[in-house]
This record gives C-alpha cells, structure tokens and sequence, in this order.
C-alpha cells in the first residue's frame, strides 16, 4: 500500500508515522515481512545523516521487539485504544463474566434470560429493586431465596447486601452446579446455604417441565407424578439455625401459594418484616395465604414482583 510522500526535509515524521501504524497491521504480516518493514525504515534514514543517531535506535528497536511484535499483536488487534466504564463485562475464561466485582461462572448467558441481562449490564440481575430492599432492612440481615435460578440475587446479598446468611433453595442440578461453581469462584461458603431440593405445602416429590431447555429461570414445577420428578420439601420441616428471618423471596413460577403452606411454622416462629414474591396471572391463593399471614402489598417492583410487609406483630 502505497503512503502519501511527506516533503523531502521531514523524512523523520514520515517514516516514524508508518512505524506508528505498524501495530494496526503486524497481525496480518509474517515475521519475515515486519523485520523488512524496519529494514525499509532505517534505509531511508540512512539517506539522511542528521538522523544517523534515530536510525540506529530504531534498528534497535526493531531487533529487540519485531519478533514479539509479530507473535503477540493478535491479542491486541480488536482491542479499543479507551475502554468505556459502560462497555459489556467480557469473559474470562470460558463462561465466566466479571459483574459487579465478582467472578461468575454463566454457562447460559445465551439462552436464560436473568443470565443474559447480568452479562449485558455488567450488574446483578435486578440490582436496583435489591438496592431499595437492601435499605428497607436492618443491617446484616438474614435472606431466605427460594427458587434462586442460577443465584444471582443471591450473590448480591452476599456482596453488596451485606447479609449475615443467606439460605438458598434450588432443586435443579444445572442451576445448583452453577451456584457451587461461583461460591467457590468468590469464596462466599461461609455466607451462603444451598438446599438442592424443591419446596412445596408438603414432603414428596414435584413433576419437572423442562418444556424450554436451556432457561431455567422458566422451568416449572407442578404436583403431579407423571414424568421427571425431585425432591421437595416443607419449609416447615428443615431447622433452620438462625435468630432472625428479614426477607423471604419466592419466586417458583407458579407453586408459590404452595411454599407458602408449607412455611406457615416458619412465618410464627420468625415473623419475617418483608416477603417479596413472584405473582402469577392466577395468584389469589397466594394473596389469601399471605393475608391470612398478617402480610399486606408494600409496594410494586414490575407487573410480577410485589413486596409484602407484615402488618400485625
């Protein structure tokens, strides 16, 4: 490619400009051709005395570096000279992003939607709905998660949420290698609890709809016998070795009403201040359990997520 000739007095600023851009296409060119390129380069100067004393340190230079130059620019040929704040968290090896400060291991950040957003935004999922229930609670709480999907609010209540404990319930194997995998990643063993199993109005087992494959955060869980079936529990039945409950969230796609029946125990003895669940379009028994609870709607977080605060002591 041929280059615009500079004026005959300034061979300096003309050779040091295609130095300069030697970066942006060394990764296309063979070792061979980047140390002929340098060689170009110091014959000119040898044209020109004055810059005798440039020629040699560029020739210096290019011994020392060309080789790798050559071998190493690739990692470097798609990279922004600036970097913006904003810009996505790329992965650090494989299917683990860097967000908000953690490691995370997020085998379907592709195909699962939660996971998704936390790649796109580089935040925890739903991080400013958890950033309000964080100051509506008393420091160092304790979090009851049901139904936590890949533990994404989990690892903000971990972090950033302060929490003492947070106890974690998931029944699905590919979810729960994955929260393993990321409290191993962030060393947060001492801070998180995972059950692997479902929870229900009673013990036994629940049917699995693995109707969308790869989205977990969609899979349903519904009292039948017919196909695949897990472990489920009452919350009722599990001791749980805390002093105080600040927050229970349900999310379970549809058994919420079910969790509920199966904690009633669980609600007298702790008498948790919030409960943030996940509505339904049919979720008039949850209302009614939760009403019957002593729980009214605190406030609204998006056509699903509805915040309860207990009314009565």
């Amino acid at each position: 490619m041929k280059a615009t000739r500079l004026p005959r007095r300034d061979p300096f600023s003309f050779e040091l400009l295609k130095f300069l851009a030697l970066p942006k296409t060394a990764s296309k060119m063979p070792l061979a051709m980047v140390h002929n390129t340098l060689h170009k380069t110091v014959r000119v100067w040898r044209l020109h005395p004055r810059w005798s004393l440039c020629a040699f340190l560029l020739a210096t230079f290019g011994l020392l570096s060309s080789s790798a130059l050559a071998k190493g620019i690739n990692e470097y040929e798609d990279r922004p000279l600036f970097r913006s704040s904003s810009s996505r968290p790329g992965p650090t090896e494989g299917s683990q992003f860097q967000v908000a400060g953690l490691r995370l291991y997020l085998p379907q950040a592709e195909t699962d939607a939660p996971q998704k957003e936390t790649v796109q935004s580089g935040d925890f999922y739903e991080g400013e709905m958890l950033r309000q229930l964080a100051d509506l609670l008393q420091p160092n709480p304790t979090i009851v998660e049901v139904g936590v999907g890949a533990g994404l609010h989990c690892f903000f209540w971990a972090t950033e949420g302060r929490a003492e404990e947070v106890i974690a319930f998931e029944p699905l194997p590919e979810c729960t290698d994955t929260i393993d995998r990321n409290i191993t990643l962030n060393n947060l063993d001492k801070k998180i609890t995972l059950y692997k199993f479902a929870l229900g109005s009673d013990n036994g087992t629940l049917a699995v709809d693995f109707s969308k494959p790869g989205s977990p955060s969609e899979t349903r869980l519904k009292q039948s016998s017919v196909g695949a079936t897990i472990q489920a529990k009452k919350l009722d039945s599990i001791k749980l070795d805390v002093d105080r409950i600040d927050l229970i969230e349900i999310t379970t796609n549809g058994l919420e009403a079910e969790v509920l029946a199966g904690a009633l125990e669980t609600f007298k003895r702790y008498r948790p201040p919030f409960v943030l669940v996940e509505m339904e379009v049919d979720a008039s028994e949850t209302k009614r359990v939760l009403d019957k609870l002593g729980y009214v709607p605190e406030k609204r977080f998006s056509h699903k997520k509805v915040l309860y605060r207990r009314s009565i002591d």
